[in-house]
């Protein structure tokens, strides 16, 4: 047998040669290509490698990046815990529904703003103690009032007119029927009281409604007036309000602290066919009469040459606090000047001013006596002399709207203008004073 195959001998040699060179060949292509792969796994063959024993859980899906511990499902970063729900930034502790912003504590239904503890009905301005009613301001403690802050309901007759007035002025009222019922009254009948010691009645101030000209009755004494009037004719009857008498008096007596009332009795209201109208209520007004410590003073200042409707712009001072200047009438009022005596100086450019000196303002309002100031002094040096000529002659002619020499200011310096100042020539501020009290 040996004999048989050895001329084989050689060539099974070669071919048990060339099978393990195959063999070793191929061994060593597979130790490459799984280094290879390794490589591309990031495996850094000069480290030392400990291979994952077989019943180690492997990841589910590789990553691009080595994790040293695995997640059941990998994210695009990173995380040491895994999250039910993975979000875009790392959450240390989930919520059961996150939102944008981040709260410590959620709450039931969250709002825009964060508070500290909601309330159960939130308005815009915040109250330490809510009211029934809230009002546009702040009241502390409400306080009542002795006098209406609406109008009375039904039909009302009411003496209307201040409340408090100063001992010596004057002061007016009037009786008013208002909420008149449809079709409205055609006649009336009352009685105003008053006391005679406190309130004097001023002549000829009583006035009733002209739209009820039948007067059966119009008497007028010293504490009281009785009046009856009625419409007259196929006319219509009245709806309201309807002031159905006018009265002034005077304050005589001083009243504070109690007041002095002014009443209406036997109010009676009538329609046309002579149908009652009945009143629901009749209200009556209290006066109080105080001391006064100030008042009202006026007078009247014109200049020669112009209309008594052209005298607008003319001064009154007493050089210090008072200072007004005349309407077009010529007319000024100082209002509520303290009581005193005052020195008050009237003055227009181009004429000679005029001085009222210790006009003595007391107890009631001042009515000065009316002063017409001297044309042609236009130097204003208190003398119209022959300044004041040369003035006049150096802009006669002139047409300019603001000369002073234009002294009647009709628009030209002229003859007229001349005359004015030259009657005067020669008289001064001095010996013309203002004669203001008898």
């Amino acid at each position: 047998m040996a004999g048989k195959f050895k001329p084989y001998q050689n060539t099974i040699i070669l071919a048990i040669f060339l099978f393990t060179l195959g063999i070793f060949a191929w061994g060593s292509s597979a130790q490459v290509s799984e280094a290879s792969g390794l490589a591309q796994a990031g495996w850094n063959p000069t480290s030392t490698f400990t291979p994952t024993p077989a019943d180690t859980t492997p990841t589910a899906e590789p990553t691009d990046g080595t994790t040293e511990t695995p997640t059941a499902e990998p994210t695009d970063g990173a995380t040491a815990t895994p999250t039910a729900i993975p979000t875009d930034g790392t959450a240390e502790t989930p919520t059961a529904e996150p939102t944008g912003d981040t709260t410590e504590t959620p709450t039931a239904e969250p709002t825009g703003d964060t508070t500290e503890t909601p309330t159960a009905g939130p308005t815009g301005d915040t109250t330490e103690t809510p009211t029934a009613e809230p009002t546009d301001g702040a009241t502390a403690t409400p306080v009542p009032s002795t006098t209406p802050t609406s109008e009375p309901s039904g039909l009302t007759v009411e003496v209307v007119g201040p409340t408090e007035v100063n001992e010596g002025n004057t002061f007016s009222i009037d009786i008013v029927a208002s909420n008149i019922p449809d079709p409205g009254i055609f006649g009336f009948q009352f009685q105003l009281n008053w006391d005679d010691a406190v309130f004097s009645l001023v002549d000829g101030s009583a006035a009733l409604n002209t739209d009820f000209p039948v007067t059966a009755k119009f008497d007028i004494g010293a504490a009281a007036i009785e009046a009856a009037a009625s419409r007259e004719g196929d006319v219509d009857d009245l709806t309201g309000p309807l002031t159905l008498l006018s009265v002034e008096f005077q304050a005589n007596a001083v009243t504070d602290p109690d007041a002095s009332s002014l009443t209406l009795s036997g109010v009676k209201l009538g329609r046309k066919g002579g149908i009652d109208v009945p009143v629901d209520q009749v209200i009556n007004l209290d006066v109080v009469v105080v001391v006064a410590t100030s008042a009202d003073i006026t007078g009247n200042v014109k200049v020669q040459g112009r209309a008594d409707d052209n005298q607008a712009g003319h001064s009154i001072t007493d050089g210090a606090s008072l200072s007004t200047v005349t309407d077009a009438n010529g007319d000024f009022l100082f209002s509520d000047v303290d009581f005193g005596l005052y020195t008050l100086t009237a003055n227009s450019d181009g004429f000679l001013a005029a001085t009222c000196a210790d006009a003595d303002h007391n107890t009631t309002s001042t009515a000065l006596e009316s002063v017409t100031l001297l044309a042609g002094d236009l130097d204003d040096s208190g003398e119209i002399d022959i300044t004041d000529a040369v003035a006049i002659g150096t802009v006669f002619g002139s047409t300019a709207s603001d000369e002073v020499a234009d002294l009647n200011v009709d628009g030209e310096v002229d003859i007229l203008d001349l005359i004015l100042m030259s009657a005067n020539f020669g008289q001064t501020s001095e010996g013309n004073p203002w004669v203001c009290q008898p």
